[in-house]
């Protein structure tokens, strides 16, 4: 019997059709999604932490709430799969929110509690949403009536609908709160322990890979689909604008762009020079980056959420427009006049200044790549660790400078450029070069010396020190789980990408003409209208890109969806493929090779699989043994404890009653 014998196909698979399992009780038949209302959404979340306060009404130790030996036991898994009824799609968004008041509890009453419970519930969810991939692939091999069960390192796009899904509650005001999704909702969390799960994580490369791709319904709301296009061979079939928007393709894209602009910036830094072609293009693609940065912090998320390259962004946007204006206001002076020249300098120090700045964004780029990420993930978390001492450094010298600066106009002899000088010798000292010969002179002698000295040792001895046990510590907590941290930042990273509303990507410098010259049109021009004419204008614009996507997705993609999709299907790995390509004949457990047909005595599968499997010791006796061993370890511990302090009191009372016999 043939290894594909009895199994169907990718293809009889896809003509299934598929649903999801957190569709199947609000989808209607027209495909309308109607989603629980906010106040039923609420009144889950009243009753998933109601749940867990009966399950956790004590502390115990985190491990036994993050361990499958802990508390999340099945028979928990099945009350809280219960616990939605009907409504089961929602409850790991349910658990979500209710993990976020407990630590919005915790910061009032018992913190550790409440801090346990918030972690109880972004475990329950995990596992939550683990128990329901898992049953519904099983459910989706059972459909073809097999008897393996479908799992595999790949599981169908479709089972990730209910993680993109969105809701919405009703705030402390009774209004309902902006829809979002359990993926969203945990990326604003910043729940690791959630998105370094694998079912959260094949969510994650769905969207990346754009197997799940954006639906824009007429009401204004977002929902995903699966990209049931992804396994067609056609070039033209995937030649398509709209894939511009998939997170892979604007990755590689934005790549491309970039080093363009980083060869304009190359040349156009080489030396002063008038307006020329290469500065054009230059500033043309600053604007369109400046343009994108408005946009995203606008629409996306904001100024409120800063992080390191939210400040790097403002930082190099906020010197190209200083750079630009500069330039400007020097071609408003006469040609070759001094003052022309003047500005034109000082525009070009500004854009060299800018170096540092660009070279660093190359690391932005690359976090995708895994090997970047996880290095960029250590650094990020360090220096978020380490800014509490950066803001007590930046207080210490606040407060020596003001000191120095009232004792210069105390004596009557003020410096000239007195904040150039104190900033310049401030920064001195803590780089571990101070500059003893201005205080001597200067500031209040010897009050200021003496000062500058007691700053040098704090600046030298301790702040270095406090810096480097910062250093350590985020170090230490970070490493350990760098890969976990990583998967986060990277599902941060795409649903940030996902969540833009914009319908019709353009990549800067293109953005300038959508921004210019398409949106204006939008009000004048119906719907169907405005999407025909961003789709002539991204397939004329952006032809290169769509041939390199439409031939990678039908020449390479499509194949490997159709062999992720069949071991979905099959159950099995690369090992099933491999056998298949070799010929072999039976099945991957007891196979049957040609040579055992020829030497009928000798056979590999002489002991039947299942016989084997007969031998094994069962996992769960294993741990009941570990367990039963653990607990006559600790019962020896005890009586060994007992019998010392047995023989301790007996000392003790041999001592006493000597010492009455004595007196």
């Amino acid at each position: 019997m043939s290894l594909q014998e009895g199994r169907p196909s990718a293809d009889e698979y896809a003509e299934a059709g598929e649903t999801s399992p957190f569709l199947h009780a609000s989808t209607s038949a027209s495909g309308t999604i109607r989603g629980p209302s906010p106040a039923l959404i609420s009144a889950l979340i009243r009753r998933c932490r109601a749940l867990i306060v009966r399950l956790l009404p004590v502390e115990i130790q985190e491990k036994s709430i993050t361990s499958r030996e802990g508390i999340v036991t099945r028979k928990v898994l099945e009350a809280f799969t219960l616990v939605a009824g009907d409504y089961s799609e929602a409850a790991p968004y349910a658990l979500l929110e209710a993990s976020r008041m407990f630590s919005k509890d915790s910061e009032k009453d018992d913190k550790s509690l409440n801090e346990q419970r918030a972690l109880l519930c972004e475990v329950l969810a995990r596992r939550l949403v683990a128990r329901t991939e898992a049953a519904w692939v099983a459910r989706a091999a059972s459909s073809f009536r097999d008897e393996q069960v479908a799992h595999g390192p790949w599981a169908m796009d479709a089972s990730h609908l209910g993680l993109t899904k969105k809701y919405s509650r009703l705030s402390s005001k009774n209004e309902s709160s902006l829809p979002r999704s359990t993926l969203e909702l945990a990326v604003d969390r910043g729940s690791i322990i959630f998105l370094s799960s694998p079912e959260v994580q094949r969510c994650v490369k769905s969207l990346w890979a754009g197997h799940l791709i954006k639906n824009y319904r007429a009401d204004g709301i977002i929902t995903f689909e699966p990209y049931h296009e992804v396994e067609k061979p056609g070039f033209w079939t995937h030649f398509d604008p709209s894939r511009l928007a998939v997170p892979r393709y604007s990755y590689y894209l934005s790549i491309c762009l970039w080093i363009v602009f980083l060869v304009l910036y190359t040349i156009s830094t080489r030396t002063v020079k008038t307006l020329d072609v290469w500065e054009i293009l230059l500033w043309i693609f600053a604007a369109g980056y400046l343009v994108d940065d408005l946009t995203r912090w606008v629409k996306i998320r904001g100024l409120d959420n800063l992080d390191f390259w939210l400040i790097v962004d403002v930082a190099t946007d906020t010197l190209f427009i200083a750079s630009f204006v500069t330039r400007m206001v020097g071609f408003t002076h006469p040609p070759e006049s001094q003052s022309r020249d003047h500005w034109q300098l000082h525009a070009f120090q500004l854009l060299a200044c800018l170096a540092p700045l660009v070279w660093l964004q190359v690391m932005k780029l690359l976090d995708p790549l895994q090997y970047f990420g996880v290095i960029q993930v250590v650094i990020l978390a360090m220096l978020k660790q380490t800014a509490t001492f950066f803001i007590l450094l930046l207080l210490v010298c606040v407060g020596f400078g003001q000191a120095l600066w009232a004792l210069d106009t105390a004596d009557g002899r003020q410096v000239d450029n007195v904040l150039a000088k104190l900033a310049d010798s401030l920064t001195q000292s803590i780089l571990g070069d101070p500059d003893y010969d201005l205080v001597s002179e200067n500031f209040g002698y010897p009050v200021g010396r003496i000062l500058y000295y007691l700053l040098t040792f704090l600046t030298s001895l301790i702040l270095s020190n406090i810096l480097i046990a910062f250093f350590g510590d985020a170090y230490s907590r970070i490493v350990g789980e760098a890969d976990n941290y990583y998967e986060a930042y990277f599902a941060q990273k795409v649903v940030t990408l996902t969540r833009a509303p914009d319908q019709f990507v353009y990549a800067a410098p293109f953005n300038l003409i959508e921004a210019l010259i398409i949106v204006p049109l939008e009000p004048f021009v119906s719907r169907k209208t405005y999407a025909l004419i961003n789709h002539r204008l991204q397939s004329w614009m952006f032809f290169l890109p769509l041939a390199a996507i439409a031939l990678y997705e039908s020449r390479f993609d499509a194949q490997e969806a159709k062999k992720r999709r069949q071991r979905s299907i099959n159950g099995f790995s690369d090992d099933h493929d491999q056998a298949a390509e070799e010929g072999q004949q039976g099945t991957l457990e007891d196979p049957i090779l040609e040579e055992e047909e020829r030497e009928s005595q000798l056979k590999l599968s002489k002991v039947p699989f299942r016989e084997l499997i007969a031998k094994l010791p069962s996992s769960h006796d294993y741990i009941e043994g570990k367990k039963q061993e653990e607990w006559l370890q600790t019962d020896h511990n005890v009586h060994k404890l007992l019998n010392e302090i047995k023989a301790l009191r007996q000392q003790l009372a041999d001592a006493l009653k000597a010492g009455q016999t004595a007196l």
